[in-house]
């Protein structure tokens, strides 16, 4: 067995009542709420999250595009962007059904073979 294969056969779901993150929330959003800090300080008269859209719709109402876009998005909500999905040649895509767990780690194993192949043809090493 391969070592990418015995690593694949030693996965399983979390226990119930385990959480898969202890730690709680990541450090990702040490900018954000900094941010919601800063926004609901007081400072004089408006809070700042006031004299921000006072100063936004000011520039709005000065022709800037990207203030004029920011409080569409806001107000009006994002435009939905249609997606379209096929096959090839427009057609429809192919499902093929995979009857076994060994098959599906199988080709998980041949992907990640062709993944790690560079296109000199010699696999890398990890």
């Amino acid at each position: 067995m391969t070592p990418r294969a015995a690593s694949l056969s030693n996965l399983r779901p979390w226990p119930k009542g385990v959480s898969g993150n202890p730690s709680g929330r990541s450090a990702k959003a040490l900018l954000s709420d900094a941010i919601r800090r800063e926004l609901e300080a007081k400072s004089g008269r408006a809070d700042n999250a006031t004299h921000i859209a006072r100063r936004l719709v000011t520039m709005a109402k000065a022709g800037n595009l990207s203030a004029i876009e920011i409080i569409a998005d806001r107000i009006e909500g994002r435009p939905v962007q249609a997606s379209h999905i096929s096959g090839p040649d427009g057609g429809p895509i192919e499902m093929g059904q995979i009857e076994s767990r060994a098959a599906i780690e199988a080709r998980i194993i041949e992907l990640l073979a062709v993944a790690n192949t560079p296109k000199g043809g010699k696999q890398r090493g990890r």
